[in-house]
């Protein structure tokens, strides 16, 4: 077989193919888990958006009045990849484990 069959888990990334059968691996524990994870992100998100959106519209508006239109998109972005950067390792270590 020339591709490992993942019908039964399609967002599993734990079977290495040619392995034997992976344990099961559930990326959510149960609804308590995902209200969990998701106030961590939310919570660390919405306070860099908000901070970052401030200081990016302060400083285009004296100097580059043009790019002002682009600072929530830049600031989105930002919180968002620093939300995920920030809870990455806690959940690879879990998942380690």
């Amino acid at each position: 077989m020339m591709l490992p069959d993942m019908r039964n888990s399609p967002s599993c990334t734990c079977a290495v193919p040619g392995s034997e059968p992976a344990p099961k691996c559930n990326r959510y524990k149960g609804t308590l888990d995902v209200f969990y994870k998701v106030v961590r992100q939310v919570g660390i998100y919405l306070p860099c958006y908000d901070s970052f959106r401030n200081l990016m519209e302060n400083f285009t508006i004296g100097n580059a009045p043009m790019l002002t239109p682009y600072v929530p998109l830049v600031a989105g972005s930002a919180a968002r990849s620093l939300a995920c950067i920030s809870c990455y390792p806690i959940e690879l270590a879990r998942t380690q484990a």
